[in-house]
């Protein structure tokens, strides 16, 4: 009972800051990287220092290494979510027109690509120089390692995915920051990326078994300390998710589109 007590603790601090850093950088691009760091060290910040935890199944060290991990997918599942820096800087020229009505689906991807590399790269050089500090766990094996990156390319579908449901149900073209904040917390909430899920009393964990959301951040996470003896078995059980959340979102969008405004343009 403690520990929940205390994990409702961290609950109620992350989101004070997170909603509080979504107010004051009103969603502008680098600005909103920056909430999302605050969002991440926050935790992080917390579970170093919380020493007398109640056993949780993991040591002081792997829930450091598990936040990091969490931390660093999410931070490459905004990279491709977010396109607010490829678009401000390109959108209205002239070889940006030409591209979007040629290339079609590679323009899509290019975007993609080019806001990871925006998003991700530094992220990785941030998570470099913060794990210098925190001295996380090394990955259990090179299989691992290999299988926790595999893990995180279908996290990203799934997130994608989970994203397009989301606006196509609760869009509102006039707070879309808004939206994209909100819905950043509560996947981060229900994918370990904001207290991790083996601190959650079993039935809440067993009930989140049956969704996609412990596929966001919390299996690239497990299968990168080695925590389960079939990682394999459950990356089967993430791709199948990435498979029917595609088929969904994508009848949802096709279902939906017409109904759409697309403002600015």
């Amino acid at each position: 009972m403690e520990t929940v007590l205390r994990m409702m603790r961290v609950f109620i601090v992350h989101m004070k800051v997170a909603a509080r850093s979504m107010i004051l950088l009103r969603g502008r691009s680098f600005m909103y990287v920056v909430s999302l760091w605050i969002q991440i060290l926050v935790p992080l910040s917390i579970w170093t220092s919380a020493r007398d935890l109640a056993d949780p199944g993991l040591t002081t060290r792997e829930l450091v290494t598990y936040t990091l991990i969490a931390g660093l997918v999410q931070e490459f599942q905004m990279g491709v979510l977010l396109e607010d820096v490829i678009r401000e800087t390109f959108d209205g020229s002239i070889l940006w027109s030409a591209i979007r009505p040629i290339f079609g689906l590679a323009y899509y991807l290019t975007r993609d690509l080019a806001s990871l590399a925006a998003y991700g790269i530094p992220s990785v050089v941030a998570f470099s120089f913060l794990a210098v500090l925190f001295h996380p766990l090394p990955p259990a094996s090179p299989s691992a390692l290999i299988l926790a990156v595999v893990s995180c390319m279908l996290a990203i579908i799934i997130r994608r995915c989970l994203d397009i449901l989301l606006a196509c149900i609760f869009l509102n073209g006039r707070n879309l920051y808004g939206f994209l904040g909100l819905s950043n917390l509560l996947l981060s909430a229900l994918g370990g990326g904001l207290v991790p899920l083996v601190l959650l009393p079993p039935a809440v964990y067993q009930l989140l078994a049956w969704t996609p959301f412990p596929y966001l951040a919390n299996l690239p996470a497990v299968v990168y300390l080695g925590v389960f003896q079939s990682p394999v078995r459950l990356l089967g059980q993430q791709f199948v998710w990435a498979v029917l959340l595609c088929i969904l979102s994508l009848f949802v969008w096709r279902s939906s589109y017409r109904r759409m405004v697309i403002h600015g343009g």
